[in-house]
């Protein structure tokens, strides 16, 4: 859908459909300063991408909703790369919303996404969602800390302390951060003001989700921090975006991690922490690493470190 709807002859002529809604080709041919002898490849195009349904000479105009849904559906199935196709399509039907609602009710309705350009622009608008959407259980991505350094604790308000206090919001980082002690300490800071953290392997981009709520996304996919956003109250896309979100934080791990045991030393080692990272992690020696390790590998029956990963995945814990 994010090729064609990139097309500007193809949006225009989307756009007349919606407004006027012709049942056939012929009656579409009948109005004027359309591409007429693109007419053809482009409804083909619409057809293929769900926009519309095309039935030999009828044309039957499908709601944004109806395409959003279906492009939707098919972005699930690739997660992370199609994301981004998914906020060019938000950003598109938004613009062609007004023009189904013109051919379809005279009645006005409130947008569903809003575009927020710029950092504090960005922090800014969170308060004003507070009041008419308020938060529930919200999950952020953030694939590093510097946005939220740099802008949203040292600006935090009390009240803004005590709505992520109340929210119980979310936050999954990457593993990364764990190697760095400054960062380690930022993390426990935000733990004391109330965010629940888990930590995952990698994380693309920053994405926001509050099932039934709204979510956000960047306009520019992988830019962190983001320089424009899309904030999305439409139900059919805050709850796919909810859907992979919440993915990505049952598949990571509790911050801070426990140091009792073996377990939590195997699990950053199946992540790629050298020995200094995980003693830095969790707060224990590297001779206690050492032993924390052979304690596994004679647990698990392993004569090498390559021999306890395997044994370790195969427990399930890979």
């Amino acid at each position: 859908m994010d090729t064609v709807l990139s097309d500007p002859a193809a949006v225009r002529l989307l756009s007349t459909i919606y407004r006027v809604r012709p049942g056939t080709v012929a009656e579409l041919r009948e109005l004027q300063a359309l591409p007429h002898e693109q007419l053809p490849e482009l409804l083909t195009r619409l057809d293929a991408a769900g926009l519309i349904t095309l039935d030999g000479e009828r044309i039957e105009a499908l709601s944004p909703d109806h395409a959003m849904a279906a492009t939707t559906e098919r972005i699930v199935t690739s997660e992370l790369n199609q994301l981004h196709a998914l906020a060019l399509s938000a950003a598109t039907l938004s613009a062609l919303t007004r023009d189904w609602e013109v051919g379809g009710s005279p009645d006005d309705t409130a947008p569903w996404a809003e575009f927020v350009h710029g950092h504090e622009a960005q922090w800014k608008a969170w308060p004003r969602y507070a009041v008419t959407h308020p938060p529930r259980d919200p999950v952020n991505l953030y694939p590093n800390l510097s946005i939220i350094r740099s802008i949203m604790v040292p600006t935090m308000t009390e009240e803004e302390k005590r709505m992520i206090a109340h929210s119980a919001i979310r936050g999954v980082f990457p593993r990364s951060l764990l190697a760095v002690e400054d960062d380690r300490e930022f993390l426990d800071e935000l733990r004391r003001l109330g965010m629940r953290i888990r930590i995952a392997d990698h994380l693309p981009s920053w994405v926001y989700a509050d099932s039934g709520v709204l979510c956000a996304l960047p306009l520019s996919w992988a830019e962190h921090p983001p320089s424009s956003i899309a904030i999305v109250t439409h139900p059919s896309i805050t709850e796919i975006v909810s859907l992979y979100v919440e993915s990505v934080w049952d598949r990571a791990i509790d911050y801070p991690l426990s140091d009792d045991g073996w377990e939590p030393v195997l699990t950053l080692l199946a992540r790629g922490l050298s020995d200094a990272a995980i003693a830095q992690s969790l707060d224990i020696s590297p001779r206690t690493v050492h032993r924390r390790i052979s304690e596994a590998m004679e647990q698990l029956g392993a004569r090498s470190r390559f021999e306890l990963g395997v044994a370790w995945a195969r427990n399930g814990n890979g």
